[in-house]
């Protein structure tokens, strides 16, 4: 079999930032080299996702058998003009030796351009930090801060994909449990290779950099395991002066354990070629080198862990006011950062505040304070928890509703309310007010209470919901009257107005006026009575649950004298023994409100009234006939509502004499004129009877 060398190189992100007026570039590159050997099939990826300012990488075993894995991460940063400007590439993204001359930006290293990544800087911490380089290296944390180490749950890679060697997964989502597609990477810490010889050089979760960059799983990773993260976080600290690009190039390399071959022949290698020689990027020192044979089972032997005892112990942050409930887990520094001892916490009072004594985690329990002390070796620091109580939960009205609806009350009287607030646990206080305190004021149990003539708007609001209804306070009648004689006497046509007395007078109940019997006497909504025709009737008014009564006398008008047919002048009596139908007319004018007879031969602008009573109708005038048991008089003058009208008027005296004369026409009729008719115009009525006319002597 042919040994399987790949490399592949992926851009991550391009992403361009405007601070302070300059152009800024960050680009992420990663490259790797897989090499393995035969047997199951081997497979990893490589993962790099990258969402600013996260930036976690790690690799993946998806494969059969377990994998040995290493990664350097190589840096680049330029300032200035142009910057970010690359020169030409083929399509395949090679370098064609020529750099852009519209990129006159300054490399922070020497030497070091953008498109040649082997002039890149590989990461190489200082001793005791692994997120700084050595201070003989460009100052690129001088810009940027370095996370490393952790865990994170992640998208295993596709099944598509895990067949191309250069395949590089990159994905921005964040997962918060393991799934089908979902798995958790192993809990990392990134150490330097000093930090883990002083360890004793333990077989585990560790991320290893070495003094050449290379930083090594210092364990195999297992099928189905995917290594803690080496970087997880990358974060501008200070903004260059001008335009600027900064890079990062992921250089992975994984194998297997056994070899299958030599490099000489070409067939399968091992770890072993990670350090073959092959060109500057399959080199290790002798400590990483060593590090392979441990976590491989070869010749390597651990060495005794150091004993480092701490010097110096520091908890950040100081003395700390905490609610209860609350957690809290304060930064501790250690110096040296390569010390060996374990701190231990502890709490002086637990009632108050405890402390998990592995990681430091305070929780505020109840008020109080406490003395919270970290211990590592002989050294130890402490700092002061206050607790106190637990703030309420706030929660806010979404509604209000009164519990009733607009409603008139009297004075002194109560109308009990209360509301209603949504949701039923909202921590809003309902407040009532009313609009007018002198008509009715309300306590803030929703009781309202009638004080005066009105109405006003009562309201009730919980935070910035309200609802409101209007109250109106009633004055009730004591007692009315109507004023004047408690009996009158009107004639026909005769109109009177008494007026009334309320008491109180400033009673809110509505005044009704009504009649017993409204075709003697009628009365209007404003307390007017007219007197329609002969007899007796009672007028009352009423308040609220008051009312008192007048009785009404109404007489026969006086009569008007009208002339005969015949012209002779005022009569009487009109006698047709032969009980067949005549006529009886009169011409009269209106004028200036008298009605003036006129004589016989003037015949302008008469009106019939048996036309009219056979049921034509005349420029508006009605005809009303309605049966009656005794006959009477026929007058002329104005009705109730001002019009002219011939009226028929009951004469009581008559009724012995009537009864007598069977013979006699039952008839009775209203005709209705208006005064434009008749004004200054003669108008001849003519009445038609069926019988006798008579008038008692």
């Amino acid at each position: 079999m042919r040994r399987k060398i790949a490399s592949f190189v992926a851009v991550l992100v391009v992403l361009a930032l405007f601070m302070s007026g300059t152009f800024a570039w960050i680009n992420f590159f990663q490259s790797a080299t897989n090499e393995w050997d035969g047997g199951k099939p081997p497979g990893g990826t490589t993962h790099d996702d990258f969402c600013k300012p996260q930036k976690e990488v790690y690799i993946e075993n998806w494969g059969g058998v377990p994998l040995f894995v290493r990664i350097r991460l190589d840096e680049y940063m330029e300032i200035g003009e142009g910057a970010a400007l690359k020169g030409d590439y083929d399509k395949d993204g090679n370098w064609l030796g020529k750099h852009n001359p519209d990129n006159k930006s300054t490399s922070l290293l020497a030497g070091a351009t953008i498109d040649d990544k082997n002039t890149w800087k590989p990461h190489i911490p200082v001793v005791n930090d692994v997120t700084v380089c050595k201070p003989s290296t460009p100052g690129f944390h001088d810009y940027w801060k370095w996370s490393m180490g952790g865990w994170k749950y992640y998208q295993k890679a596709p099944v598509p994909e895990r067949e191309i060697l250069s395949y590089v997964d990159q994905n921005t989502n964040t997962f918060n449990a393991t799934g089908p597609d979902i798995g958790k990477t192993l809990d990392a810490k990134v150490v330097t290779m000093k930090q883990w010889i002083d360890l004793g050089q333990p077989v585990g979760e560790y991320w290893v950099i070495d003094t050449d960059g290379w930083a090594y799983w210092a364990a195999p990773l297992m099928p189905g395991e995917a290594t803690g993260l080496l970087l997880n976080k990358v974060e501008l600290i200070q903004d260059p002066d001008d335009s600027y690009y900064y890079a990062i190039n992921v250089l992975a390399q994984m194998a297997t354990k056994n070899k299958n071959g030599n490099m000489s022949d070409g067939t399968y290698g091992n770890y072993e070629d990670f350090y073959s020689g092959l060109d500057d990027d399959h080199k290790a020192t002798d400590e990483g080198k060593e590090l392979l044979d441990i976590i491989t089972g070869g010749s390597g032997t651990p060495k005794p862990p150091v004993s480092i005892p701490a010097e110096k112990v520091t908890i950040s942050g100081g003395d700390k006011d905490m609610t209860v409930g609350e957690k809290y887990k304060p930064d501790l520094v250690i110096e040296p950062k390569n010390c060996t001892e374990t701190p231990v916490w502890s709490s002086s009072n637990s009632a108050a505040a405890t402390v998990n004594p592995d990681t430091g985690e305070i929780t505020a329990v109840g008020e109080g304070t406490a003395t919270i002390k970290v211990t590592v070796g002989n050294k130890e620091d402490t700092i002061k928890i206050t607790v106190k109580p637990k703030p309420p939960v706030t929660v806010p009205a979404t509604g209000v509703k009164i519990n009733g609806t607009d409603k008139t009350i009297k004075i002194g009287e109560d109308y009990m309310t209360g509301c209603t607030v949504t949701p039923s646990g909202s921590t809003d206080i309902p407040v009532w007010s009313s609009s007018d305190n002198t008509v009715a004021t309300v306590d803030q149990n929703g009781k309202i209470t009638g004080v005066g003539k009105g109405a006003a708007k009562i309201t009730v609001k919980a935070g910035d919901k309200e609802d409101y209804i209007t109250v109106t306070v009633a004055v009730p009648a004591q007692n009315i009257t109507i004023n004047g004689e408690n009996e009158v006497t009107l004639t026909v046509g005769q109109e009177y107005a008494p007026g009334y007395t309320v008491n109180p007078e400033n009673s809110t109940d509505d005044i009704s006026w009504s009649s017993a019997n409204s075709v003697i006497a009628s009365v209007n909504a404003d307390g007017k009575i007219t007197a329609n025709a002969p007899g007796t009737t009672k007028i009352t008014i009423s308040a609220g649950g008051k009312s008192h009564s007048i009785t009404v006398n109404v007489a026969a008008g006086e009569l008007l004298k009208i002339p005969t047919q015949k012209g002779e002048g005022p009569y009487d009596t009109i006698v047709n023994d032969d009980d067949s139908a005549s006529n009886y007319s009169f011409k009269f004018k209106y004028i200036n409100g008298e009605i003036i007879p006129l004589p016989d031969e003037d015949q302008n602008g008469s009106i019939k009234l048996s036309s009219i009573v056979a049921g034509n109708n005349y420029a508006g005038i009605g005809v009303k006939t309605v049966e009656s048991k005794y006959e009477g008089y026929f007058t002329v003058g104005e009705d109730k509502d001002g019009d002219l009208a011939i009226i028929y008027n009951y004469i009581p005296e008559l009724s012995v004499w009537l009864d007598a004369h069977p013979k006699m026409p039952v008839v009775n009729v209203k005709l209705l004129l208006t005064k434009d008719d008749c004004q200054d115009t003669p108008v001849t009525i003519t009445m038609r009877f069926n019988g006798s006319l008579y008038r008692a002597e």
